[in-house]
């Protein structure tokens, strides 16, 4: 018989999770993952304003432009198991099932919410919307002016300042605890969940050093820019497994962690220089120019190719052809390379006569 043990033991397991998981209720909740694998997100593009003519007999209000969205796949990356068993000759009759409840609650706090969290900031850290670097042989020292530099990119974007959080490598925070002034009004409740200060509008998370991202000393997110979706967390303990006496726990969490591309800049990264790629500059006559372990997604209908659906892949040297891309098409380009953890910053170029 088959006993799903994340419902035996669904509030004991939900508290460890939320009070022990640094990234519980940090993320965005704006789509129901409920029974699927992938989301497309569809964002509306906005245009800037135009000078109103009171003069002229025609349009007052200036060129008309038709609406136009950018597109987002979002499929979950990630379906992890492990099958655990309790041999009943190494616990005493009637203790199994409280030894499956501990189990439990060992193996989501020490193994699945670590891992989710590894590479869920992983992720992200690679798809940021901005970098900020610095020098490879940075000790920390400067982590508290770094921090205002994360700040004063998201101010500089427009990102909302309610629930930005910051997740600093633990090796780093005895730098910045004397700077943590702005604490007074970090509750008990802010603590269980992770933050141990303030630096301006970001909650300063302190992670493990092995969770965070490779070579990277901050990442900064707003709540809205990210997604950690869970669609399976299944945990069924069968009490009579085959061939075996005792009991058989099955684990498998199905999950992904995505940027939302209309809110990338809300999700910064600070990160040695020498980790990101160098960029592939679009010529005006349609030309991109590759180095050695270079790949290319490029797009041409203004969306960002790090997220878009339309996102062209190239490998090599490549010449968009004069129908795809004709005079006046914004060609926009990222740049990963084999030999670099982090992709460019993405560049564009007008298409020319």
């Amino acid at each position: 018989m088959a006993i799903n043990l994340m419902k035996k033991y669904a509030k004991p397991i939900r508290k460890a999770y939320e009070y022990e998981s640094i990234l519980a209720g940090k993320t965005s909740e704006d789509f129901d993952w409920d029974g699927v694998r992938a989301i497309i997100s569809t964002s509306i593009k906005t245009e800037p304003l135009q000078n109103y003519n009171r003069n002229t007999t025609g349009n007052r209000f200036g060129e008309q432009k038709e609406v136009q969205d950018e597109q987002q796949l979002m499929e979950l990356q990630w379906d992890l198991s492990v099958p655990l068993t309790v041999d009943k000759g190494n616990y005493k009759e009637g203790m199994e099932m409280k030894t499956a409840g501990v189990l439990v609650h060992d193996e989501m706090n020490e193994q699945i919410n670590p891992q989710v969290e590894q590479l869920a900031m992983g992720e992200w850290a690679k798809r940021a919307g901005q970098y900020l670097t610095i020098t490879d042989d940075d000790d920390g020292s400067k982590i508290l002016l770094d921090l205002m530099k994360v700040e004063a990119a998201m101010v500089n974007k427009r990102v909302p300042k309610k629930n930005r959080f910051a997740a600093v490598d633990a090796n780093l925070m005895p730098y910045l605890r004397s700077a943590l002034t702005n604490c007074n009004d970090i509750t008990d409740k802010m603590i269980l969940q992770g933050i141990v200060g303030r630096i301006g509008t970001l909650n300063i998370l302190e992670v493990p050093h092995g969770d965070m991202p490779k070579n990277c000393h901050i990442l900064a997110w707003q709540k809205k820019s990210v997604y950690l979706p869970k669609t399976i967390m299944d945990c069924e303990l069968h009490d009579k497994p085959e061939n075996f006496s005792g009991l058989l726990v099955n684990f498998r969490h199905r999950f992904g962690a995505f940027v939302e591309m209309k809110y990338c800049w809300g999700v910064v990264a600070v990160l040695a220089a020498s980790q990101q790629a160098t960029a592939v500059t679009p010529s005006t006559a349609r030309v991109l120019d590759l180095e050695s372990g270079d790949t290319v997604y490029y797009t041409l209908d203004g969306s960002d190719p790090r997220y878009s659906k339309t996102a062209v892949k190239v490998t090599s040297d490549t010449t968009i052809s004069s129908t795809d891309a004709p005079v006046g098409t914004v060609i926009k380009a990222v740049t990963w390379n084999t030999s670099k953890t982090y992709p460019s910053d993405v560049k564009s170029a007008v298409v020319a006569a």
